[in-house]
């Protein structure tokens, strides 16, 4: 071994030997720290700490190393595990501290919140202030300057924020032709418009323009029947002022036309489909009453396709519909074919006849045609029935029943209308000293022709009581001569004769006119 070879030997043997002291003296010095520190700990506190591991301990269910490791901790004079144990020493004792100054923390930290948050208005709120009072609420934009917020975000948050309608709204604005000009104007749809600065809409983000929308979409306009009842009175067309109803056909034919085109303009207007305009239009008149028709058939003005399509659109149908027909039928005929029968025109068979081919069954029929007919009973003779006659007429005459009762009474008793005014005219006028004027005369021969079934043209009651006038106002005019009434005194009695005579003369001429139409 060299020199050199020792050397390195002893010192490597005075290396080793001083590591071994050293570590030693290291293991030495941090055994006796950590038993110090534990002895100054609280030894309460540590044997609190350790009587609750020794509970964990207890725990038949505790895993294995868990246990062990636990038992070196609490085990006498474990420095190695003294960071584990000052850990949960140091957690037990921070642990009431904590509780009784978490209370001071937390109302620091409220005072905190106050005074970054809660004294800033969001950003609606400040919008929605600014716009209800501006120059009042203008400053609280400040606010969001504070957080943070530029001009322009300031700006576009106010313009963001400004009314605009939803979907359905503007849907319904179209329905009611708010964008359409022509239509706003011709409906008067910005009529009446308020003054905006007059109106709140500015404090909820409504511009002029919109305002101007929701008063145009919110107009309530006629109902179908209120056009219905336009179109029919001629008032329906698209001027703006209301027209004067037409008085001539053609008239009529250019307003109905003008009026349908109204009508359609209408449907737009409350949006009424397509598919319903036409059936709409269709249905403005009214349909024919059921009297109406009744007298078209009788008067054969109809044909019965027209007679059932009218009652259709009534709302008759099926064996109804049937049924009015049959009795609108039988109900015109019926009073006809009697008619007929009694003026010796047709038969009773062919009455009856006729009623059967319509429908009528034979046993309403018979009974029918019991309530017009009595059966055949012998003729009272010719002397009775003229003294019945004239006790009729004298109770006429002397005013214990009426003309028209005294008429009546005589048509009763077989006589015909004519006949019996016949008889009474004549029985009055020969008991009163009739007739006394040409026209009196002319009255009962007029009367007797048609008594009999000749062509008759009787005179105006009128006409009558004006030839009796003229004999009046000459017999008085002869009284008054008789009496010496002369001159200037006279003079009425001859106007009341001059006057007489002129309404005579103009009553005569009428009838005489009226002859010659005939």
């Amino acid at each position: 071994m060299t020199p050199g070879d020792r050397f390195k030997k002893w010192v490597d043997d005075f290396a080793m030997s001083v590591k071994d002291r050293l570590r030693g003296w290291f293991l030495r010095a941090l055994s006796e720290g950590a038993e110090r520190l534990l002895d100054d700990l609280e030894p309460e506190l540590v044997g609190q700490v350790k009587a609750q591991i020794n509970e964990v301990l207890e725990n038949p269910a505790l895993p294995p190393l868990s246990r062990e490791l636990l038992e070196k901790v609490v085990a006498p004079k474990s420095f190695a595990f003294v960071p584990i144990l000052i850990a949960i020493a140091i957690s037990a004792a921070i642990q009431p501290i904590m509780a009784a100054i978490m209370p001071w923390i937390k109302s620091i930290g409220f005072a905190s919140d106050t005074a970054a948050v809660s004294a800033r208005l969001d950003p609606m709120s400040v919008v929605t202030a600014w716009r209800r009072d501006p120059v009042k609420y203008a400053p609280l934009f400040g606010d969001l300057r504070d957080l943070g917020w530029s001009e322009d975000r300031i700006e576009a948050l106010k313009f963001i924020t400004l009314f605009i309608p939803t979907a359905d709204e503007q849907t319904h604005w179209l329905a009611r032709e708010v964008f359409e000009p022509e239509m706003v104007a011709r409906y008067g749809l910005d009529s009446e418009l308020p003054n905006y600065e007059e109106t709140d809409f500015s404090k909820i983000g409504v511009t002029p323009e919109q305002m101007a929308n929701k008063w145009a979409a919110h107009w309530e306009h006629a109902s179908y029947m209120q056009i219905r009842e336009m179109l029919r009175r001629g008032v329906l067309s698209l001027d703006k002022t209301m027209p004067s109803p037409p008085t001539t056909r053609a008239g009529w034919d250019a307003r109905d036309a003008e009026g349908y085109k109204a009508m359609y303009d209408w449907y737009r207007l409350v949006e009424i489909p397509p598919f319903w305009r036409d059936r709409l239009t269709e249905m403005a008149f009214e349909v024919p009453t059921r009297v109406d028709v009744r007298r078209f058939w009788d008067m054969r003005t109809i044909d019965e396709e027209r007679l059932r399509s009218i009652y259709h659109s009534q709302g008759y149908h099926g064996k109804d519909l049937d049924d009015y027909i049959l009795w609108t039928k039988v109900y015109v005929a019926f009073p006809d074919l009697i008619a007929r029968y009694k003026n010796g025109w047709i038969t009773e068979d062919d009455v009856k006849s006729e009623l059967a081919s319509l429908g009528m069954s034979t046993e309403r029929l018979e009974e029918m045609w019991q309530t017009k007919f009595k059966t055949a009973q012998p003729e009272r003779v010719a002397a009775e029935k003229t003294a019945t006659a004239t006790e009729i007429m004298k109770a006429v005459k002397k005013g214990y029943i009426s003309w028209s009762d005294g008429i009546d009474r005589l048509a009763r008793m077989g006589y015909s209308e004519s006949e019996a005014d016949f008889k009474l005219t004549v029985y009055v006028g020969v008991v009163e000293g009739s007739p006394e004027t040409y026209i009196e005369f002319v009255d009962w021969t007029e009367r007797y022709r048609k008594t009999i079934g000749l062509e008759a043209h009787i005179p105006s009651p009128e006409l009558v009581e004006s030839g009796k006038a003229i004999r009046q106002a000459k017999a008085d005019l002869a009284d008054a001569e008789l009496e010496g009434v002369k001159g200037e005194k006279l003079a009425p009695y001859l106007k009341a004769v001059s006057d007489a005579e002129y309404r005579y003369r103009q009553l005569l001429i009428a009838w005489e006119e009226g002859k010659t139409k005939k």
